[in-house]
């Protein structure tokens, strides 16, 4: 489903309701998986979502339009983010790990690493690295890869 498509085709300003599940905090999984069930394809289609830190994890792309895909925006929510999601995404469209607009190259790596709990969430790093190790050396617009993201939390094991 998508909110602000026209009658055949997707354009630029659409978001479809997955999107917008996956950066809710409070929105369970099982929705997202349903979603998912009812129609994977918005998995590979990138959207523009302004990033808030106060809404969302990364702190270091605070008020940048992240363009991204639904798993861009679960690894940057604040709260419920479920591996079981995560390899459904992923086994589903396993290009999103290294997928990044040309704007911010931004990847899912990248929201992930940056997260402010990222200690609570080694599973799914864990998950992700090993799916896809090569994620780890895409840099963004400022030149980092995921991991100096990693490195700037002080409480990070």
């Amino acid at each position: 489903m998508q909110l602000g498509a026209e009658d055949g085709g997707t354009p630029a300003g659409t978001v479809y309701l997955l999107h917008a599940a996956c950066s809710n905090n409070g929105c369970p999984g099982s929705v997202i998986q349903l979603l998912i069930d009812q129609d994977s394809s918005p998995l590979s289609h990138m959207c523009h979502l302004i990033h808030d830190a106060v809404h969302g994890g990364c702190e270091h792309y605070e008020g940048v339009c992240i363009i991204g895909l639904p798993l861009h925006y679960y690894l940057l929510k604040k709260a419920n983010i479920e591996l079981e999601v995560v390899k459904i995404m992923v086994a589903a469209y396993p290009e999103a790990l290294r997928a990044a607009d040309n704007e911010t190259r931004y990847t899912p790596t990248h929201a992930l690493l940056c997260h402010p709990n990222v200690n609570i969430l080694y599973d799914v790093v864990q998950y992700i690295v090993e799916s896809d190790p090569s994620s780890l050396r895409i840099v963004d617009r400022y030149d980092r890869i995921p991991l100096v993201l990693a490195c700037k939390h002080e409480d990070i094991s």
